[in-house]
């Protein structure tokens, strides 16, 4: 296993490679974009770079970093992390998710409604 997950591709397509790492204890050195900057959001969990030519001056200022924080303190981000992308918080989440639509549904006047339900069925038609 590695000490540190080193990703420099501008075209990761899924982020799994990411949370495989993350989850398995291994620190991220990535190029920045917008799901790794929501993910990554304290140095204990990695550092991002934003040009190709910063990679270098990411793993040393990681490494530094690395060498002079808590131990305690690293181990309690990565237990915050994991709570946070387990199954049970997207489980939650999704469940959160059907809730606010069967709200918006049941909230709605029923004769708006029934004009909906009617245009779907001309349109299938």
């Amino acid at each position: 296993m590695a000490d540190i997950y080193i990703n420099a591709s501008d075209s990761e397509t899924q982020g799994l490679t990411y949370l495989e790492s993350i989850v398995n204890g291994c620190p991220v050195i990535a190029k920045r974009n917008d799901y790794l900057s929501g993910l990554i959001k304290v140095d204990s969990l990695g550092m991002l770079f934003d040009e190709d030519d910063q990679i270098g001056k990411t793993i040393n200022a990681y490494a530094d970093f690395y060498h002079n924080s808590d131990v305690a303190t690293k181990q309690e981000v990565w237990d915050g992390l994991m709570q946070e992308i387990s199954s049970k918080a997207f489980a939650d989440a999704v469940l959160s998710y059907y809730q606010a639509s069967i709200d918006i549904y049941e909230s709605q006047p029923r004769e708006e409604l029934k004009l909906k339900v009617n245009l779907l069925e001309k349109i299938k038609r």
